[in-house]
């Protein structure tokens, strides 16, 4: 909900845009491709499952009644985020292959190494799962607030990008400030856990 109303606030999708492009302000041709056109849709559903494994995390250490269940959800999640991360992953790659030759300037975009850390860390997530008995809870919490600090790399133009969408200070201040709240509310969660178990 904080970052809903921070998209509307910041810069609401729905507000119409009369302008008509014509006579070469179209869509460049490079960018006119279906693996393209595909690639970023799927890298943002996987942001968003990561979102979904946060909040499973903080509803596990508040209800630990229904942790079996979470944990077999949690399992499943990381499975889907990593088909989603890896699909939009390997269409970019081939994207920048067919049009620049393995990337050039893409290649080391900070944009595109924060999607490959992304892949890295829920592959990661997905390894510890396996071991039984281990808290997994500290990765998707770092899982999350790296999504959140890949987007604040594109939405607030603090590192110069062909991806960074905008250059706004507000926007990366209430982003910065959803990192600040969503770290606290994960450590406060936590802590609560630790002070049930002792007692």
């Amino acid at each position: 909900s904080c970052l809903l109303t921070m998209i509307i606030l910041t810069s609401n999708p729905f507000v119409s845009e009369w302008l008509c492009f014509v006579n070469g302000f179209e869509l460049n041709p490079a960018l006119q491709d279906l693996a393209l056109a595909i690639h970023p849709p799927l890298m943002y559903v996987g942001y968003i499952i990561n979102s979904v494994l946060y909040t499973m995390c903080i509803l596990i250490y508040k209800h630990e009644n229904i942790q079996k269940i979470i944990n077999f959800k949690i399992k499943q999640m990381t499975s889907w985020a990593i088909l989603f991360f890896t699909t939009s992953l390997a269409l970019g790659a081939w994207w920048a292959y067919q049009e620049l030759g393995w990337g050039g300037f893409w290649f080391w975009d900070p944009v595109e190494n924060m999607a490959l850390i992304s892949w890295i860390m829920i592959i990661s997530l997905q390894h510890a799962i396996q071991k039984q008995g281990y808290n997994i809870g500290h990765l998707i919490m770092f899982n999350f607030i790296f999504c959140l600090v890949s987007l604040l790399i594109v939405r607030s133009g603090i590192i110069l990008s062909v991806h960074a969408f905008t250059s706004d200070l507000y926007k990366g201040l209430g982003i910065t400030w959803l990192i600040l709240v969503c770290t606290l509310h994960y450590l406060v969660a936590y802590r609560q856990k630790q002070r049930i178990n002792k007692n």
